[in-house]
C-alpha cells in the first residue's frame, strides 16, 4: 500500500496553514491551556484533511489480475473463422478466475463482440462487419478504449497480416506508451493457384456507334484455362475462351456503343483453377455522346402521332413505346434525354416503373413531359403517384368550390382470396379516394364476403383520419356474394342529396346469381353510375364487364394488384366530371419568357384537364380560371413540363394545325434535356480502403460564386447517396463517400451558390474489388512489426495469452471525498470546544454531585454488610447449635478480611469528619483563609482577565 497525490502542488498550502496556526498559538490568550490545545489540534487536523482532499490523495495498491482484449481479424482474406472461435474458447477456459476478457471483431470497421468480463466463456462472433476491408488500427484503437486505466492490460491481435487501411503499427506503438502490451498471432491463409483481374481499360468518352478498344488485364500464379466475358450494363457484349499464363496477361475487345449516355462496363473471368472468386471482376465506364433520344409513351395507338411528327421534323430521334414495354430498371432510362407520357392512364404502369422514371428525372437529369386528354392527370388516376411527385402540378383540384357534390360508394370484396397484398392495396385505394374528396362530398364503404359489413355508411368527408382508420382495419375472410352487397349499396346511395352518385365495385372472385340487370336499371333511372374492377383473371370478368356497361361506368381488369389505387383515383376523378374544363378559350402567356417571347398570341383550345400548380412551379400558359395549361419546373437534376390539353387534336385541333407547332414542341422538349455540356468541371477520384476521395476542378472565374458542389452518387444497385464537396480554393472542391461494394458509381454533379443550384454534368467512378481479395501473400513482416511496436511477441498459441509477463501495475482509490467527509465531521467538534465553557464553579458542582453519589453508595454498602452478617450468624447457629455473639462475629470478620474493614471506615467517614480531622487546634481548617478574602481575590482575577481580553481585541 502507498499514498500518492494527483495534485501534489496543493500540499504547499500546508506552509501558510502551519505559519498561521503558529501565529494563532502565540497570540491567543482567551482560552485555558487545555481548551487551547484541543482547538489547535482540531484545526490542524481539519486543514490537513482539506489540503489532502484538494491534492487528490489516492491510496495505491498492486493489481494482480489481467485484462486481455482479443482483436480478431474477420475480413474476407481470413478463411478459418471457426478455428479462431475454438482457439478463443480454449484460451479463456484456462485463465485465472479474476482475469477479464473482451473480444472485438475487425473488418472495414470494428465492433465489440463481448465487453470485459471475468466469465470463462466467449460469445459467438456474430457482429455484421464489412469483410471487404481490414482496418486493424481501428480494432487496436477500440481495444485501448475498452482497457481500464489501471489494468494490467494486454491486447492479442489475431490476423493474417493483411491490412488495407489505417496503420496498425502506429496504433500498437500508442498502446505500448500507455503500458498495454500487444501480442500477435499469425493466421495462415488458404493457399492454391490464383487468377485475378487487375484492370478494365475503357475510353472515358465515346461517340455512338464508334468502334472502341477495351482491354482487360489479368494476373495469375499458375497456368490455367478460363472464360473471359465483357458486359455493357447487364448485356453480354463478348465471350472468349482464353489461356491464362502465369504472370500478367492482356486481352482486347472491340465494341461499338449502341446507346448514348453513361454506360457501365464489367469484365469477368471464370478460370478452371482458382482460389478466391471475389477478385475475378473489374469495372469501367464511359460517356457516350450522340443524338438526343426522346422516349414517347402513348396510352392508345396513334395518340402521339402528331407529337412524333413534330419532333422528327426538327431532327430529334424519337422512340415510341407502349406502357407495357416501359423498362423496370433505372439503368435503361439513362439513354433517353427526355420521356413524354401522352394521354396515358396510370393503372397501365406499375408503381415500380413510375418510381424508376421519377428517379431518372431526379437523379439522372432525364427530362419528363406529360400531356393531357381523357386519360391524363387526375382523370388518368395519377393522383399521389411517383409521376405526380416529379411533375410541376398537383393532380387534384385544390379549389373544391368549383366541384359539384359527389356521393361515392366503395363496395370492396374482403373474402379470403383477397388476403395479403390485394386487400392491402384495396384499402390503400379507398384511403386515396378520401384524399380526393371534399367535405361537401359523401363517402360510404361497404366490405362484403358471405355477408355485408358496413365500414361506415355514407357521410360527409369531414373527418378523413377517422375514415381512413376504419378503412385500414378491414380484414379478409369468408366467401364471395356480390349481389346483396351491391343492392345494399344502392339502397343507401339513392337516399343521398348530392349532384352526382357513383358506385365502385371491386372483387377477385365468382359469385352466385342475382337480379343484376334489374338493379342496374334502377340505378340508371336515379342517375347512379357503376364502375367495376376485376382483380386478377379468376374474377368473374364477364359479369363485371356487363355490370359496368349496364351501369354506364367503366370496367377495369387489374391484372397487377398495384394498379388498384390508381384505378380508384381515376374513378373518383371521373365521377365528379369536373376535371375536364370543356369551354373553348385562348391560353394566356404568364411566364416562360425564353419560349417564343415574340409570339403574342397562341391558338385556342377546346378543353383541358384541370390541375393545381405546385408552389415552386412556373405557369407558362394559363386558362381564364386560371389553371395551368403549360407549366414547368426543376426537379432534382432534371426538368419536367406539364401540358394539360391533348395532342391528338380532339381538344387542340387549332394547335396541331398551327405553323409553329413543330418548333414549339421542339423548344418544350429540348428544354428538358440534361444540361451537361458546358459545365467546365473535371472530376478525379482516388480510392483509399473503402472510401472514394473526389477532387473536382474548374475555372476559378466560372466557379467564383460556387460555395460547394453536390454529387448524387448512384451505384449499380440503384441506391443513391448525397455527397457534398467543399471548396478548398477558387474552382477546387474536395469530398469523399464510402463505397461499400465494388462496381461503377455514377455521379450527378450540381453547383450550389448564391445564385441557386444548377446542374453541371455526369461523371463516373470505377471501384475495384477490395485489396482483401488481391494476391494471397504472407503478412509475416507486418505481424512482426506490430508485435515489436506493441512491446509484445508473435505468439504460436493462445495458451500464452494470459502469461504472467506483464509489467506491474498499481491500482488507485481516490480518498478525496472521504477526507472531505471526515473534515466536515470534525468541524462541529472545533465549534463545540470553542463555544462551550466549563468554569471552576461548574467543576465544584460536579464534585458535589459525585460526593452525593458516594454517600448513597455507603448506605447501600452498609445495608448489604448487615445482611451478610445476619446470614453468617444463621449459618453458624445451624452448624454449632449455639447462639453467636454479634461483637465476636464482627471481630472475626475484621481479622479474616481487614481490607473490608478499612473500606467500611473510609466510606462511613463523612465530609464533616474529614474537616474535623484536618482542623487546626484553633478550630480552623489547615490552609484555609477567610471567606471574604477568597471572594475578593477571585473578583480581582476576573477583572484582570477582562482587561487583557479587551486589550487583545483592540
Amino acid at each position: 500500500m502507498a499514498i500518492s497525490w494527483a495534485n501534489p502542488w496543493m500540499l504547499l498550502l500546508l506552509l501558510p496553514i502551519v505559519w498561521g496556526m503558529w501565529i494563532w498559538w502565540k497570540r491567543e490568550e482567551r482560552f485555558e491551556p487545555v481548551k487551547k490545545r484541543l482547538i489547535f489540534g482540531s484545526r490542524i487536523l481539519i486543514f490537513v484533511l482539506l489540503v489532502f482532499s484538494l491534492a487528490r490523495t489516492h491510496l495505491l495498491f498492486p493489481v494482480h489480475h489481467q485484462s486481455v482484449v482479443f482483436v480478431v481479424d474477420r475480413s474476407a482474406s481470413v478463411q478459418n473463422q471457426e478455428q479462431v472461435q475454438n482457439l478463443l474458447r480454449q484460451a479463456v477456459a484456462g485463465k485465472n478466475p479474476d482475469d477479464q476478457v473482451a473480444v472485438i471483431s475487425v473488418g472495414a470497421e470494428s465492433m465489440v463482440e463481448q465487453m470485459l468480463t471475468t466469465a470463462r466463456e466467449v460469445a459467438p462472433m456474430s457482429a455484421a462487419v464489412n469483410r471487404n476491408a481490414t482496418d486493424l488500427a481501428d480494432g487496436l484503437r477500440l481495444a485501448g478504449g475498452l482497457m481500464p486505466a489501471e489494468a494490467k492490460g494486454r491486447v492479442v491481435l489475431i490476423t493474417d497480416g493483411k491490412e488495407t487501411q489505417g496503420s496498425a503499427e502506429a496504433e500498437a506503438r500508442a498502446l505500448r506508451e500507455r503500458g498495454i502490451r500487444v501480442d500477435v498471432i499469425a493466421l495462415r491463409q488458404k493457399g492454391g493457384p490464383e487468377v485475378w483481374v487487375t484492370d478494365l481499360q475503357v475510353p472515358r468518352r465515346m461517340y455512338a456507334n464508334e468502334q472502341a478498344a477495351l482491354k482487360v488485364n489479368v494476373n495469375a500464379t499458375a497456368d490455367t484455362g478460363a472464360v473471359l466475358r465483357l458486359y455493357e450494363g447487364n448485356r453480354l457484349l463478348s465471350e472468349q475462351r482464353v489461356r491464362v499464363h502465369q504472370g500478367e496477361n492482356v486481352y482486347s475487345f472491340s465494341s461499338a456503343a449502341q446507346q448514348t449516355g453513361f454506360l457501365r462496363y464489367r469484365a469477368e473471368i471464370q478460370p478452371e483453377r482458382d482460389t478466391l472468386p471475389n477478385n475475378n471482376q473489374a469495372y469501367g465506364f464511359s460517356q457516350v455522346k450522340g443524338k438526343p433520344v426522346v422516349l414517347v409513351v402513348e396510352g392508345q395507338e396513334g395518340e402521339a402521332d402528331n407529337l412524333i411528327s413534330a419532333l422528327t421534323a426538327t431532327g430529334m430521334e424519337v422512340e415510341r413505346m407502349t406502357p407495357a414495354a416501359l423498362p423496370w430498371s433505372l439503368e435503361d432510362y439513362k439513354r433517353f434525354s427526355s420521356i413524354v407520357l401522352v394521354n396515358m392512364p396510370a393503372y397501365l404502369v406499375p408503381e415500380a416503373k413510375m418510381d424508376a422514371i421519377r428517379m431518372a428525372v431526379r437523379d439522372l437529369g432525364v427530362g419528363l413531359v406529360m400531356s393531357g386528354g381523357e386519360n391524363g392527370y387526375g382523370l388518368g388516376g395519377w393522383f399521389q403517384t411517383p409521376i405526380e411527385e416529379a411533375l410541376p402540378v398537383h393532380m387534384d383540384i385544390r379549389d373544391k368550390k368549383r366541384m359539384p357534390s359527389l356521393g361515392l360508394m366503395l363496395v370492396i370484396d374482403k373474402s379470403g382470396s383477397m388476403s395479403g397484398e390485394k386487400i392491402n392495396l384495396a384499402k390503400e385505394a379507398a384511403i386515396r379516394a378520401t384524399e380526393m374528396l371534399s367535405p361537401q362530398d359523401q363517402l360510404g364503404v361497404l366490405a362484403f364476403d358471405d355477408g355485408n359489413d358496413w365500414i361506415f355508411k355514407p357521410q360527409p368527408v369531414k373527418n378523413r383520419r377517422e375514415m381512413q382508420g376504419a378503412i385500414g382495419g378491414i380484414p379478409a375472410d369468408g366467401g364471395t356474394n356480390i349481389f346483396p352487397a351491391l343492392a345494399d349499396a344502392y339502397e343507401e346511395i339513392r337516399k343521398l342529396k348530392v349532384k352526382r352518385k357513383h358506385i365502385i365495385l371491386l372483387t377477385d372472385g365468382q359469385s352466385p346469381g342475382g337480379q343484376y340487370q334489374e338493379l342496374t336499371e334502377k340505378m340508371s333511372k336515379e342517375g347512379i353510375t357503376l364502375s367495376t374492377v376485376a382483380v386478377g383473371a379468376d374474377a368473374d370478368q364477364g359479369l363485371l364487364e356487363a355490370l359496368a356497361q349496364w351501369g354506364k361506368g367503366r370496367y377495369y381488369l387489374a391484372d397487377q394488384a398495384d394498379s388498384i389505387p390508381t384505378i380508384f383515383s381515376k374513378e373518383t376523378a371521373m365521377a365528379t366530371r369536373s376535371y375536364i374544363v370543356d369551354a373553348p378559350f385562348v391560353p394566356k402567356w404568364t411566364g416562360g419568357s425564353d419560349w417564343f417571347a415574340s409570339v403574342k398570341k397562341v391558338p385556342p383550345l377546346a378543353a383541358y384537364v384541370a390541375t393545381t400548380p405546385k408552389q415552386t412551379a412556373e405557369t407558362v400558359l394559363a386558362s381564364p380560371y386560371p389553371d395551368p395549361v403549360l407549366a414547368r419546373w426543376q426537379y432534382g437534376l432534371g426538368r419536367a413540363v406539364a401540358w394539360t390539353s391533348d395532342l391528338n387534336g380532339k381538344w387542340s385541333r387549332a394547335w396541331v394545325e398551327w405553323e409553329r407547332f413543330s418548333s414549339f414542341w421542339n423548344q418544350v422538349v429540348s428544354w428538358t434535356f440534361p444540361q451537361f455540356e458546358t459545365s467546365g468541371l473535371h472530376v478525379d477520384s482516388r480510392l483509399e480502403g473503402n472510401t472514394v476521395h473526389l477532387e473536382a476542378k474548374g475555372s476559378p472565374d466560372a466557379f467564383a460564386s460556387v460555395d460547394q458542389l453536390e454529387m448524387t452518387v448512384i451505384d449499380d444497385q440503384l441506391k443513391n447517396q448525397k455527397v457534398i464537396l467543399q471548396a478548398t480554393a477558387p474552382g477546387q472542391f474536395t469530398g469523399s463517400f464510402p463505397a461499400g461494394r465494388p462496381g461503377t458509381y455514377l455521379l450527378q454533379a450540381s453547383a450550389k451558390g448564391k445564385s441557386g443550384q444548377r446542374a453541371l454534368g455526369t461523371y463516373g467512378v470505377a471501384v475495384p474489388y477490395s485489396p482483401e481479395y488481391g494476391l494471397l501473400t504472407e503478412g509475416t513482416g507486418l505481424i512482426r512489426r506490430m508485435a515489436d511496436a506493441g512491446g509484445g511477441a508473435v505468439l504460436t498459441t493462445l495458451s500464452h495469452a494470459f502469461a504472467d509477463n506483464l509489467d506491474s501495475k498499481w491500482g488507485r482509490q481516490d480518498l478525496s471525498l472521504w477526507l472531505l467527509f471526515i473534515a466536515a465531521l470534525l468541524w462541529p467538534v472545533d465549534i463545540a470546544v470553542r463555544r462551550i465553557s466549563v468554569s471552576r464553579e461548574d467543576w465544584d458542582l460536579l464534585k458535589k454531585g459525585l460526593n452525593l453519589s458516594r454517600s448513597s453508595s455507603l448506605s447501600a454498602y452498609t445495608e448489604r454488610l448487615g445482611n451478610l452478617q445476619q446470614k453468617t450468624r444463621e449459618v453458624v447457629q445451624q452448624r454449632t447449635g449455639q447462639k453467636v455473639d454479634p461483637a465476636k462475629l464482627s471481630k472475626a470478620l475484621k481479622k479474616a478480611h481487614p481490607e473490608n474493614t478499612v473500606r467500611s471506615s473510609r466510606l462511613s467517614e463523612t465530609p464533616a469528619d474529614k474537616r474535623a480531622s484536618s482542623a487546626s487546634p484553633g478550630g480552623e481548617t489547615a490552609g484555609s483563609k477567610p471567606s471574604s478574602a477568597s471572594d475578593e481575590t477571585h473578583l480581582s482575577r476576573l477583572l484582570a482577565a477582562k482587561r487583557k481580553r479587551e486589550q487583545h481585541l483592540r
